[in-house]
């Protein structure tokens, strides 16, 4: 039960750090009128990032919640089943992952947002990771 519960932190860090270090900054340059790059290529390189973190976020808190009762493999197990259909929302960003990876290396010729990648990427939360290889992550996840 701990090994499940430390491996989903680990990974929910690595989607925070997608959200909060990449996507946020990127919306956020978007909305003042000053974007590094469209809505439309940031739509195709994060695709639904910010729904599998919410989920996987609240996975986490159910491990947590289950593991305090007195049958934990038991209740992980019910846990995993309570999200099973949750898991779907995957089926999206599984099926963009090639597209996205081709706009992200085109997108990182741009002076601007391979300037971006490079001071995001020095970010704590990126473990010293790139994006590419954090987008990889839900991919791997599945």
């Amino acid at each position: 039960a701990e090994e499940i519960i430390s491996t989903e932190e680990t990974y929910v860090n690595q989607l925070k750090a997608i959200v909060e270090v990449f996507l946020v900054p990127l919306r956020t340059r978007v909305q003042q009128n000053n974007p590094i790059i469209s809505t439309e290529k940031i739509s195709a390189i994060f695709s639904n990032i910010d729904s599998i973190k919410a989920v996987n976020e609240d996975l986490l808190r159910s491990f947590k919640q289950a593991t305090t009762g007195t049958d934990p493999k038991n209740n992980l197990g019910k846990v995993m089943n309570d999200y099973a259909n949750y898991l779907k929302t995957y089926t999206l960003f599984i099926n963009n992952y090639e597209n996205m990876t081709a706009v992200l290396e085109k997108q990182t010729k741009k002076e601007e947002f391979s300037k971006f990648l490079e001071a995001a990427q020095q970010s704590p939360l990126c473990l010293g990771l790139k994006l590419s290889s954090l987008l990889i992550t839900p991919v791997q996840r599945i």
